[in-house]
Order: C-alpha cells, then structure tokens, then sequence
C-alpha cells in the first residue's frame, strides 16, 4: 500500500505544523484558526484519499473533500479536514489508483461560453469536430483549460434525452495538456442502464485479464447544472495502447456496428466484420467492415496483416490450426476476451454483433489482440441463459462453421476450447460472484480491497 503517516499533536500544530517525508512526496498538516489543514506534496498527476485514526489500529477516510490532489509546495491544496481536537491523531495519505479509480466517485464540471454551444456540441458529433470548453475541473482540484468537446454515441445519444455523451480532448489547444496524466476521456450516459454501474463494473473486471479501458463513475456538472450520474471511461488511443503493449507501434482497429436486431446471443447474422473470410483476398472487399484508426506503417502492410490474419483463421485445416493461428492471434487473449463477454452477457459483444469491437496489430509478436469497446450493454437479462460456448456450437455437440469463427474454429480444438471454459472458471471464482462482486456494487469495500 502507497501511504505515509503522519502523527499530529496539539502542540505540533500550534507550533506551526508537521510533516512525513517520504521518497516521492509528503504530507503536510497545520493548524489555521480552530480547523486542521493537511497538503500533500508529490507527483501533480497523483491524488490521494485521507485517512484518520486515534492509534494508527483504525483508520477512517475522511470524505468530507473526496480525495486530495498533491503537487508542488508552491500549487499543492490545503484542505481542512477537520478541528482541532483535544486529543493526538494520526493522519495518512492513500494514493488512489488515479483518474479511473473504480472506488471513487468524481465530480467533472465543464464550462462552456458560446451562447450557442448545445448546438455545436451536437453538430460536432457528425463532423468530428470539437467545441471550445473553456474548463474542466474534477473535485480534487485538477484543472484543465481550453480543451476540446464534443457529443458522442449512436443509439445511447438519442435514448438519453438531454443527457448527452462527450468526448473531451484535453490537449486540443494545447498538445502538452492533459488531466491526471491522460490527454483525453469520455462522460457517457449510459442509456438503457439504470444502475449506471455496468460499464465500470464490466470494465474493471475484465481489464484484470486482457486489454479493456478503464472505466468509473462520476456526476457531471454543465455551466453548474448538474447533468447526471456518468460513466466515465478511457478514450481507446495511443495511450491505452502503451498501457497493454511495449509500443504503440502497431495498427489499431475498430469494427464500425453492424445493421439488425439482437439480443439472445447471435440476432445479428452478418459475419462480414467478425474475421470472417470473405471469399476474396482484395483489400477492397473488407474496407466497409474494418476501420484502421491509427498505422505506423503504409496502410497496404496493415491490411495485408489483417486479412492475412482471416484467412489463416478461416482455411486452415483444423489439424492444423492450433499452430497456425497462433502466429496471427494471441490466441489466449482473445479467449479472455471471448469468455468474459460472455460471463458478462454483453449484447454489445463479438458473440452477439460480430462487430463493435476493436483489436490491435502487435508488431512486436506479429500476432492481433482484442481491445474491449463498448459496455453499457453488459449484464443483460436476456442473455441469463445463453450458452458458454454460444457461437462454437448452438446445441453443444461438435462444432460446425458458424458466423462468428473465432468462436466456432478456436473452440473446436479441444484444448483452446478446456483452456476457454477454464478462463470462465476463472473470472466466476474470482470476481463474478456475489462475496466480491455485490460489496462492489453496494459500496466501496469491495474494490478498494481488489
């Protein structure tokens, strides 16, 4: 645990304050009139929860300001934490685990100026472009000025009402900005959830195993309206790359989402965009079910790379597959993938769409991984009894070709298939069940202990 402690007595405080110095920063508390104030010096990016305790046995957070963001002597906050009392105390700082902490719940506050700025908002979400936000600040004083915004989503942006979804560029105006070390991050509004919790949860959870952003909660202040409980939630980018991977060095994919009505597990019959070999091996062919948003190489090489992908996972003789495939896929990530989404009943999944998912080319192995998309359509009632082996085989008996073939030719090898079921064995023991899980969902106990 990353904490320093800090013993506070009367005559310390009347005498001008004390300090715990540490290697990466230190705490700082006074007394001013009859109140206790505490600073934290550190990392700028860094912030941290406060904890109280009369015999260093027992701590209790102190949740009267959230959580504390550390920087310089010079920038660092003061905050009053309390009296002075008549008796000793201890004090410590717990840093947190950043902008995502799934434990916390932030306040971001944006600021808009123009008279017009809804409208812009709005049209910004078609062209792409963003909007001037004069600031954003969270609770714990973080500040950013100047960033860029926009509205975001399809189905949720007109099922949410007047909630709407953004997306917000913190180093649009200026490429050395960013918010607790991220350059960009997103406020959804989780239409059609109404625990607003499903994303986050999803999320947390499925970023123990294999490549997922981070996400967490947070209510959303507009021109000091309060909008809403959102969920807040990584930007798939560079950063989310270099996070998982040694560089950012590879092609990164999304499969735009696909036409048709779902639910049950396999409503949606295209397998146009689920690595389906299609017959050709013309770029052309797959270019409306791909979209390449970012290459370090001429984008030809990236295409080849994934259609070479296809077509090895699609025509190879089932003997010879688990070999083969091995080269072209980090197969076992995306068994993690696979498996959790289905644990998850994720309507907005591979098994279900064929589509709305991302995927990176690792140059480093040569081999694609999955990237988790979207997951406010985790937790699906309807799905409570889908099959875990859902687009392998629909009765469980031998498999067959399927519309979805990273489900129905990887698990037709007994091996991936045990080493699948065995990843869902996993997951249930560890985290998706009622001991862990429904502390994370009634109160903080259950993910600060994670």
């Amino acid at each position: 645990m990353n904490y320093r402690v800090v013993a506070v007595t009367l005559f310390a405080l009347f005498m001008g304050g004390v300090r715990a110095i540490s290697a990466d920063g230190q705490i700082r508390v006074r007394k001013e009139g009859s109140n206790t104030l505490v600073q934290i010096e550190g990392g700028g990016n860094d912030d941290w929860r406060v904890q109280a305790s009369p015999d260093i046995a027992t701590w209790t957070t102190l949740t009267n300001f959230g959580t504390l963001l550390s920087g310089k002597t010079t920038n660092a906050p003061w905050r009053a934490i309390g009296p002075v009392t008549n008796s000793n105390q201890f004090y410590r700082a717990l840093k947190t685990a950043g902008l995502y902490d799934p434990s916390l719940f932030r306040t971001v506050s944006l600021t808009f100026t123009q008279a017009n700025w809804g409208t812009l908002l709005t049209s910004g979400r078609t062209t792409g472009s963003n909007v001037y936000c004069s600031l954003v600040t969270l609770d714990n004083g973080a500040t950013n000025v100047g960033v860029g915004a926009r509205y975001k989503g399809n189905t949720s942006f007109n099922l949410g009402g007047n909630k709407k979804s953004f997306n917000i560029e913190l180093d649009w105006t200026n490429p050395s900005a960013d918010l607790m070390g991220y350059t960009s991050f997103n406020l959804n509004n989780a239409a059609a959830d109404e625990t607003i919790m499903r994303e986050a949860l999803y999320f947390t959870v499925m970023s123990q195993y294999t490549p997922c952003p981070k996400g967490a909660m947070a209510q959303v202040n507009v021109n000091g309206s309060l909008w809403g409980v959102y969920s807040l939630v990584q930007q798939e980018n560079g950063q989310l790359i270099n996070e998982w991977f040694s560089s950012n060095n590879g092609d990164r994919w999304r499969t735009p989402n696909a036409a048709g009505g779902g639910g049950g597990g396999g409503g949606f019959s295209s397998s146009n965009a689920a690595l389906a070999y299609l017959n050709s091996t013309n770029i052309s062919t797959y270019q409306s079910y791909y979209d390449l948003r970012t290459t370090n190489s001429p984008t030809t090489n990236a295409w080849r790379r994934l259609i070479n992908a296809i077509v090895v996972l699609n025509t190879t003789p089932t003997n010879q597959l688990h070999e083969k495939v091995e080269d072209v896929l980090a197969v076992d990530s995306w068994l993690w993938f696979l498996a959790i989404e289905n644990l998850f009943a994720d309507d907005d999944s591979y098994f279900n769409k064929g589509a709305d998912y991302s995927f990176y080319y690792e140059p480093e192995s040569g081999r694609i991984h999955p990237l988790e998309h979207d997951g406010n359509e985790a937790f699906v009632a309807g799905d409570v009894q889908l099959s875990p082996v859902v687009g392998y085989s629909a009765t469980g008996g031998s498999a067959t070709l399927s519309n979805r073939p990273l489900l129905a030719r990887l698990l037709s090898i007994p091996e991936l298939r045990q080493r699948y079921l065995a990843h869902m064995r996993t997951v249930l023991q560890e985290y998706y069940n009622p001991v862990v899980m429904t502390p994370m969902i009634t109160s903080d106990s259950g993910w600060l202990s994670r």
